[in-house]
């Protein structure tokens, strides 16, 4: 299974597989929705606060719109704004791959997690 992490570093966002639908695309950030023209799963686990700067109606409105696109969209808690998201199973996650808790500080560790979960699944 290929899976990509994707996140939205102007160097190497472009650079993602989105042209290859072998790959299994997992993103996040508002900096990122703008570029990746594929994916399959997005995480947006950080405290939800449209009209913030990093929250902008645009991004907001493209979030609503994943599931109805088939896209799993992983959120930090319940979110009545975003109807078909899926909360992050965090404390499932901590107890399996981080007791201590030291990882446990980016997006893109919950994301490495769901890669490894897949690819168990798969297995």
């Amino acid at each position: 299974m290929k899976i990509a992490l994707c996140g939205s570093a102007p160097a190497s966002s472009k650079n993602a597989p989105y042209g290859d639908s072998s790959w299994h695309i997992i993103g996040c950030s508002p900096g990122l929705y703008g570029v990746a023209t594929r994916i399959y799963e997005w995480c947006e686990t950080h405290l939800w606060e449209p009209g913030q700067p990093w929250f902008s109606p645009e991004y907001c409105q493209w979030l609503k719109a994943l599931p109805g696109r088939n896209v799993k969209l992983w959120v930090g808690g319940q979110i009545n704004d975003l109807p078909g998201s899926e909360v992050f199973p965090f404390d499932d996650a901590l107890e399996k791959y981080d007791k201590q808790h030291w990882f446990c500080s980016s997006s893109l560790f919950w994301m490495m997690i769901r890669a490894i979960e897949l690819i168990e699944i798969e297995a």
